[in-house]
């Protein structure tokens, strides 16, 4: 996307998200604010991932250096519009209005659009989004193998799961040594020195991890 493809633009919306209020509000609280796509209890989270607090004066910065200033300074006129596709359900909906006030508060515009599922998991298989809302789910994290085929940039749609074809070299190489070795301590180094990237560089902005209970 010619917007999302500046590594600055994306850090400002991950600035600009106060996934707190969504954790504490939306959620009642039975929720964590997320680092990545593994979630803690996995034996290669990486608990030192870069965190994004919710700061706009950070992202109003990061916008104006990667070249979308305010054109009229905190009025109404947006510095680019963007599209969010998410489903018709009451929470999505809740949360896409809440986002798209914290991004008017760093002048971005977000253009919310609410789909039945299978309408909005179609266009998400076929690239057709600029963002969109949806949940990793525990089975699918069994294995820290899932940053490979999320973040790999030979893992892009039809063959894996990087559906907004993020490119990082480095990464690539840690994840083809992470895939070919049988070492489980290099293995967790491995995926945490990728965590580690992939935070900072944000091809997702990563929201919550659910809390659940079993009784």
């Amino acid at each position: 996307d010619p917007i999302l493809k500046d590594v600055r633009v994306r850090q400002a919306l991950a600035y600009a998200i106060d996934r707190r209020a969504i954790v504490d509000y939306l959620r009642r609280g039975l929720a964590e604010v997320s680092t990545g796509i593994l979630p803690p209890l996995s034996w290669a989270y990486a608990p030192d991932s870069f965190e994004f607090n919710c700061d706009p004066a950070k992202a109003r910065a990061l916008l104006d250096e990667a070249g979308y200033p305010d054109p009229d300074g905190g009025g109404p006129a947006p510095r680019f519009t963007l599209t969010l596709k998410t489903t018709s359900s009451e929470f999505n909906r809740l949360q896409s209005a809440l986002v798209q006030q914290n991004l008017r508060d760093i002048g971005v515009d977000l253009d919310v659009r609410t789909y039945e599922f299978a309408t909005l998991y179609t266009d998400v298989l076929g690239e057709n989004f600029q963002l969109y809302f949806l949940q990793w789910t525990g089975g699918s994290l069994a294995d820290p193998d899932i940053l490979r085929r999320v973040f790999h940039s030979n893992q892009a749609p039809p063959a894996g799961f990087n559906r907004g074809h993020y490119s990082n070299s480095e990464v690539d190489r840690l994840l083809d040594q992470a895939s070919a070795s049988t070492d489980d301590l290099q293995r967790l180094d491995l995926f945490q020195q990728v965590q580690r990237i992939v935070a900072r560089e944000v091809p997702y902005v990563s929201l919550w991890y659910k809390t659940n209970f079993a009784v």
